[in-house]
């Protein structure tokens, strides 16, 4: 994706501990969001990239794995 600017920016899919998002900046690329349904990764990578919007997908998961 790229913003109103001209820049990239990247949006994250399980994104654990915040990796692929540090790798983003450090290329010039800033990340917009990030998924994980892991508690701890999201403690991490909100308190290290709180300008990313987190989602947590955990209540879909959940469902998912219900049995009828």
């Amino acid at each position: 994706m790229m913003d109103e600017n001209g820049k990239l920016t990247l949006g994250s899919l399980f994104s654990g501990s915040g990796a692929f998002e540090l790798g983003g900046l450090l290329a010039g690329i800033r990340p917009v969001f990030a998924a994980e349904v892991e508690p701890f990764p999201i403690r991490v990578t909100t308190k290290r990239l709180p300008f990313v919007k987190h989602y947590c997908c955990r209540p879909f998961i959940l469902a998912s794995n219900k049995s009828d």
